[in-house]
């Protein structure tokens, strides 16, 4: 059974200008500059139209993502993730859990990438299949996609979904939820604040990432890290909400210290 670790990184990009759709190609400058973080599995998922596309696979970004099918996810809207996995893993649908995870609903869809681990996703899983809402892979990140599709059907609508959705989560986590729902894309951050998420500006967007040194990449100044609780919305190119939502689980807030020693990028 495949067991994603803690190891990952997600990277997510709004364009002010719908016709520039150099999203995707953005996102891929952004994973490969973190690939330190996780080697097994890459994908890219962009908005296109009222659906999303997706294009992900076991390898490094290089060897997932080619130039011929970036040049298929013009964008003005993207997310990116690269998964570390245990060395011994194999799994009989091991691709079912490299994200982005893409999950349908009935008013819209979403696609999903977390860094982090919970510890309660069984108990979440467990209680979503008797709603009779199926699993294809073993993953925390399908756990925490379904349970914000199920939220944002009965809240009807995607912000109170994820919002709902999040208290729910307990551990580690940072997510990157992109919707077809005005094209939104929703940062939120455990409101431990154990994995790291920063917000980068420059005159044609905002991106979003595990680290700063993808923005810097990417041509983006570093604005700031979303607090732990913290819920931030990016809609064409602009911050449209931000505010802190997540009830603190433990008393005292704290950046996991294997961060600073083993998983970040000297440049950071």
């Amino acid at each position: 059974m495949i067991k994603p670790k803690g190891v990952c990184l997600i990277f997510g990009i709004s364009i002010k200008n719908k016709f520039d759709g150099d999203a995707a190609g953005l996102t891929y400058a952004g994973l490969l500059s973190m690939q330190h973080r996780g080697q097994e599995g890459a994908g890219i998922a962009v908005i296109s139209g009222n659906t999303i596309v997706c294009r992900k696979n076991r390898g490094l970004v290089s060897e997932v993502l080619s130039a011929n099918m970036l040049a298929e996810l013009e964008s003005y809207v993207a997310v990116g993730h690269c998964m570390y996995v245990a060395a011994n893993s194999a799994g009989n649908n091991p691709g079912e859990n490299i994200q982005p995870i893409v999950t349908e609903y009935l008013t819209g869809r979403i696609a999903t990438v977390h860094a982090g681990n919970l510890t309660n996703a069984k108990k979440l899983k467990d209680e979503l299949m008797t709603y009779g809402i199926a699993f294809m892979g073993t993953s925390d990140s399908e756990v925490i996609s379904k349970l914000i599709a199920y939220h944002c059907t009965k809240e009807k609508n995607v912000l109170d979904g994820v919002k709902t959705a999040a208290e729910l989560l307990k551990g580690a986590f940072s997510l990157i939820v992109m919707s077809t729902e005005n094209d939104k894309l929703i940062a939120v951050r455990d409101s431990s604040g154990f994995k790291p998420l920063c917000i980068g500006k420059n005159g044609n967007g905002i991106a979003v990432s595990s680290e700063s040194c993808a923005l810097d990449i990417c041509g983006f100044e570093f604005m700031k890290d979303i607090r732990p609780g913290e819920v931030v919305v990016i809609e064409d190119g602009k911050i449209t909400y931000e505010e802190i939502v997540l009830t603190p689980k433990i008393k005292n807030t704290g950046i996991c210290i294997f961060e600073y020693v083993y998983l970040e990028h000297s440049d950071r």
